[in-house]
């Protein structure tokens, strides 16, 4: 059967806030993504098992016969290990049997479930996106996708960009290869009706021109994963409400808790509508302040649990966050953000955006011989081949590419827009973090520029920010002055290459000038990175005009 829903549209009545959202349901024998992921999950743990095995077995031989007490006491030290290889053994025997049963299955009920609804619930011809978190599963998809609407109807995204055994047009089973961002072009073009995607590999794409339909092939343990989802079409430019498709087998476990949970976020949706001039999705919030960790406990612990003791165990454990009542954690935090002062903080909020990536991504390109030629529709440039060689999925050649978010998709749509995430933005990105210097001549500068970086010597404390660079500077009085980092980025965006081969700065006054830089950036360090329990500061260069200030 179908459950079909409707997500509450804002007062806005933006088309693109509005989410159809359908859970279609399968019988129990496809509790997961699919028997073919748990198949190669399966098949992975025991070749991972059997080489450790192999490996202990070796290092066994290899140890020589007890000749005395103390070798022998070293002898009886390995026991432990020896049975911990029996344990093994009795697992890869156990992984076979799991394998063998998996091994028969051609068909499974899911995925015909799932071409059925694209079939019987969608236009013909609509423009589809589907997410799986596996990529056997995904292998699985797309040959069935080409059974059903023909031959090259999608095309796929995953961090690999390839698919190991995807059946040919021939009928054959082979590598098939698919660049994130022609899969990506061929989507938004019209080449293909449906495009496949993994979870990591759908960040960073716009689809929301063409595409305003969504199917969840298999539902993440964390919530947000799923609006992270939905978000590359409920986004600006999306023009039509977006539909979701949810499959699941409601006799599971997981779905029973995904039950619960959404009944426990529309409650806490319910019990402060009342208080808001403008409603707005609570559920996103909660889910967002939870993190990752809780969802991960929820589902993990939920399977030992069924019945109503599912249902008391899950009212427990959702009570609070950190301790805290969740509905009174909401309000707290609504509260702030009544009495935050946004004037005052949005002096320090970050002025930069694409645009101001193109100086470092043309510098680079031109500090390895490429040229960036500029022309009417964008950027020209011919990738560099010791880039091309480490990265195999880097075109030869990329034309049109823009620094611009609201540049027209169209047909190179997802390739034209450059930054974080572009495959040739990140080989720049990764050439420079080879580059080394602690010295440097610069045009166009005014007064030196130490820049620096400050790290977080204590880790595993879940901080999202454990990193960050900064710069220090000269005002016109001859004072230390602290460039945060998007500061910095404007301030190196304006500097050019010099040709000065001495300094106009006394070699002896670089130590005082050091000092005297790196001084006033650790006086400021707390107020810098308040996010960060030990932070340290470490220079990483010093650049100097190229002419002195009386010159």
């Amino acid at each position: 059967g179908i459950i079909i829903g409707v997500a509450p549209r804002p007062k806005s009545g933006r088309a693109n806030s509005t989410l159809g959202i359908t859970h279609a349901r399968w019988g129990p024998d496809s509790a997961y993504s699919s028997i073919a992921a748990i198949r190669n999950a399966l098949v992975k743990r025991r070749d991972k098992l059997v080489a450790a095995t192999e490996d202990v077995r070796n290092s066994a031989a290899a140890r020589p016969e007890a000749d005395d007490l103390d070798s022998q006491a070293e002898l009886e030290e390995g026991l432990p290990t020896e049975i911990l290889v029996q344990l093994m053994e009795g697992e890869i025997e156990r992984l076979s049997e799991l394998v063998d049963l998996a091994e028969p299955i051609v068909h499974e009920e899911k995925i015909t479930r799932l071409v059925n609804l694209i079939e019987g619930e969608l236009p013909p011809n609509e423009p589809v996106l589907l997410f799986t978190e596996y990529k056997a599963t995904q292998a699985l998809v797309v040959d069935a996708l080409h059974a059903r609407f023909g031959h090259g109807s999608s095309a796929f995204i995953n961090g690999d960009e390839r698919l190991d055994s995807v059946r040919g047009s021939d009928g054959k089973m082979a590598p098939k290869a698919w660049p994130r961002e022609v899969a990506a072009d061929a989507f938004n073009n019209g080449d293909v009706r449906f495009l496949v995607s993994t979870e990591a590999a759908g960040e960073g794409i716009d689809l929301q021109e063409r595409c305003a339909t969504l199917v969840h092939v298999d539902m993440p343990w964390n919530p947000m994963r799923l609006h992270q989802r939905v978000g590359r079409l409920s986004r600006y430019g999306q023009t039509r409400p977006v539909q979701v498709f949810i499959l699941r087998n409601p006799d599971t476990v997981e779905a029973r808790i995904w039950d619960l949970l959404n009944a426990k976020l529309e409650r806490i949706q319910q019990a402060l509508s009342h208080a808001m001039d403008e409603q707005e999705d609570i559920g996103q919030l909660v889910v967002g302040i939870t993190g990752a960790a809780f969802f991960e406990k929820l589902f993990a612990e939920g399977q030992t649990r069924s019945g109503e003791s599912l249902r008391g165990w899950f009212d427990q454990e959702s009570a609070t966050i950190d301790g805290q009542d969740v509905v009174d954690r909401v309000k707290a935090m609504l509260g702030n953000v009544a009495r935050f002062d946004f004037d005052q903080v949005g002096k320090n909020l970050p002025r930069v955006d694409l645009p101001d990536l193109e100086r470092f991504f043309s510098m680079m390109l031109e500090s390895v011989g490429r040229r960036v030629m500029r022309r009417e529709n964008g950027l020209e440039v011919k990738t560099p081949e010791a880039w091309a060689e480490a990265d195999y999925a880097l075109a030869d050649r990329y034309s049109d590419l823009v620094f611009e978010r609201d540049a027209a998709g169209g047909r190179t749509g997802a390739v034209r827009i450059v930054g974080v995430g572009h495959r040739l933005f990140d080989q720049a990105l990764q050439r420079a973090g080879q580059l080394s210097g602690v010295l440097a001549h610069c045009a166009r500068l005014q007064s030196p520029l130490l820049v620096a970086s400050v790290e977080d010597e204590v880790t595993g404390q879940g901080s999202s920010v454990t990193r960050i660079c900064l710069g220090v500077t000269l005002d016109d009085a001859g004072e230390p002055v602290i460039l945060r980092d998007w500061e910095l980025l404007q301030a190196l965006n304006t500097i050019g290459r010099s040709d000065r081969t001495n300094s106009p700065i006394e070699p002896n006054a670089f130590a005082a000038l050091t000092d005297k830089l790196l001084t006033r950036a650790e006086a400021e360090i707390d107020d810098l990175v308040e996010m960060m329990i030990r932070p340290k500061l470490r220079m990483e260069i010093l650049l100097i005009p190229e002419t002195a200030a009386d010159d």
